[in-house]
């Protein structure tokens, strides 16, 4: 090795990078700044670009009304379950937040709008973020909300709201009784402008009857601006002046079912405002009243001529139309009976049903509303009741702002023989109700024989609307009596266009969690699957209909039962406008959407 080649060894530097990496380091720092300056020019350009907006230069009021509006419509929280992960983000769960982000000009506006921030889900978001909220909605009536859970302990959900109870509009707790103590007393101190009140014990505490399941003290007469009212899981102390005559919605579900008719009565006697009624599981349906052979006579109802919702669960027959007679409705309403019998005989069975119906019949919707709403009945057979489900139930959905009549029956106690005789028959319900004004007819669980069905439909010809629910036995036979009036065994294995149509203004069949199965016609066309066989019994029925100078049914529904697909779909748009399925929707007349 030369001297010059040690030489030059020896001075290169004893660690650190080759130049080249170097040269790659400086040149990567070069783009990081080109990127950060661009990134600020992009920030700037957005900024420039959102205030050129036609929408951004809207006045003020305008944009706050715009944001409350959007406000109300994305914040959709409803007492999730709590996890950590959740109050990890600053906007949950405050969807509608991206507001802010838009422009300067539109934080300013959402800054500025103390409303905006006035709903408050105190369970939900962080202490920093409810504090935010506190102050930003300066002195906004106020919408509160909080959940006991294990994370988030009751009393320290409240702590931060105290000193702002003097302002709550709003109120929806499921807290622990000594957070409702710490309440009672604070809100003893203050005078609330309090419309909406909702209390419910955890679900501990669901199954206790002791004292701590009273109601919370602050529940009187002296929150004089309460409209709804609220009370789930608590033993109540029917009394007169236990609540607010204000009130325009008042529903109960009960600890225990315990109380009495005249006890109810009693204590909503004075409330004349009420629009809205529940009572869940407020009655005993075993108790020794059910016992006698008919309820008393009532010689002076109490009269709600504004009230137009009615809904009563888990109560005896004879109880219920004790109930009944001691209130009298405007003809239209929303009535939900839920009956629970302990009958085990034909000879029982007709006697209840003599018994409750005149009770029934007599308040039975039988107007239109303003807007020209008819009415809808609604036959149900469960152990839940119509009032329980979810808002976004396809039962709970079905009727709108259609006045209806649900009569919902305990599965336990009647077989089918029995519910047969309680639909139809010279003496059961159906046979005495004023169905004239009846356009839709919606059936749940139903064990109903052909000659059942036969009974309704003759009984209620104007049907427009049939929805079924939960039916686990759709064959050919019964579908072909559904949609085209096949009644007779004669006529369930030809299309006879002579027989009679009994449902000539049918528009709309909606099939919900139906199974359909028919071994008896599978052996007819071996390999054919049961999602097409049901295709065909419905293409049969339909045709069929059409022949005995039926009008064609301009809307099927299917949802949650057999998957169709998009084939089975263009197969049934043939006969009917719109089909539409859980898995696929077309419409015959627009565009097509598939949704699968």
């Amino acid at each position: 090795m030369s001297h010059s080649s040690m030489h030059r060894r020896d001075t290169r530097p004893a660690s650190g990078p080759p130049l080249s990496v170097k040269l790659k380091a400086d040149h990567l720092r070069i783009l990081e700044k080109h990127v950060q300056e661009h990134e600020q020019a992009i920030v700037v350009l957005k900024i420039r670009y959102n205030s050129a907006l036609p929408a951004v230069g809207l006045p003020s009021e305008i944009l706050a009304e715009v944001f409350l509006y959007c406000r109300a419509a994305m914040d959709s929280y409803r007492f999730v379950t709590h996890t950590t992960w959740q109050k990890t983000s600053t906007a949950f769960p405050y969807h509608w937040m991206g507001i802010c982000h838009v422009c300067h000009r539109w934080r300013e506006v959402t800054l500025s709008t103390p409303e905006l921030w006035a709903t408050i889900h105190l369970s939900c978001a962080s202490e920093q973020v409810n504090e935010a909220f506190l102050t930003r909605s300066k002195s906004a009536l106020l919408s509160l909300d909080a959940l006991e859970s294990e994370l988030e302990p009751s009393l320290a959900v409240l702590r931060l709201s105290l000193p702002h109870l003097h302002r709550a509009r709003s109120i929806d707790f499921e807290l622990t009784q000594d957070a409702y103590q710490l309440l009672s007393f604070q809100l003893s101190l203050v005078v609330m402008p309090l419309e909406t009140l909702i209390l419910r014990l955890p679900h501990s505490t669901w199954f206790a009857r002791d004292p701590d399941t009273q109601v919370p003290s602050f529940v009187s007469p002296r929150l004089s601006g309460l409209r709804s009212l609220i009370l789930r899981k608590y033993s109540i102390p029917w009394r007169s002046h236990l609540f607010p005559e204000t009130l325009t919605m008042l529903e109960i579900k009960a600890v225990a079912a315990e109380s009495t008719v005249l006890e109810v009565v009693e204590a909503i006697r004075g409330l004349h405002s009420l629009r809205q009624l529940k009572l869940l599981s407020v009655f005993d349906p075993l108790s020794s009243f059910e016992a006698t052979a008919a309820p008393p006579l009532v010689e002076t109802p109490v009269t709600f001529i504004h009230l137009k919702e009615l809904f009563v669960t888990f109560i005896g027959p004879i109880q219920c139309a004790y109930f009944l007679d001691h209130i009298s409705l405007p003809p239209t309403n929303r009535l939900s009976l839920d009956i629970h019998s302990e009958a085990h005989s034909d000879e029982m069975l007709s006697g209840i049903i003599s018994a409750v119906r005149p009770s029934v019949v007599s308040k039975f919707p039988t107007e239109p509303t303003a807007d020209g709403h008819a009415a809808a009945l609604i036959l149900t057979r469960h152990e839940f009741s119509v009032l329980e489900l979810e808002p976004s139930d396809p039962l709970a959905k079905s009727t709108g702002n259609q006045p209806f009549f649900n009569m919902s029956f305990d599965r336990g106690e009647f077989d089918g023989d029995g519910y047969q005789s309680i639909m139809t028959g010279d003496t059961g319900f159906i046979a005495g109700l004023p169905l004239s004004n009846v356009t839709k007819l919606v059936v749940h669980t139903p064990p109903l024989q052909a000659s059942v069905w036969e009974s309704l439909f003759r009984t209620i010809p104007q049907i427009e609307v049939l929805e079924i629910f939960d039916h686990n036995a759709l064959s050919r036979d019964l579908i072909r009596t559904l949609i085209a009036g096949s009644f007779s065994s004669s006529s369930l294995g030809q299309t006879d266009s002579s027989a009679s149509l009994t449902t000539p203004r049918l528009k709309s069949v909606s099939l919900d969690m139906c199974e359909y199965w028919d071994s008896e016609h599978e052996s007819e066309t071996p390999g054919r699957s049961q999602t097409w066989l049901y295709v065909d019994a419905l293409l049969e029925a339909f045709a069929l209909r059409v022949e005995r100078g039926g009008a064609e049914v301009e809307e099927l529904v299917i949802k949650k039962c057999n998957v169709l697909r998009q084939q089975h779909i263009d197969r049934l748009q043939e006969h009917v406008r719109k089909a539409s399925s859980e898995s696929a929707s077309m419409d015959y007349a627009g565009s097509k959407v598939l949704s699968f």
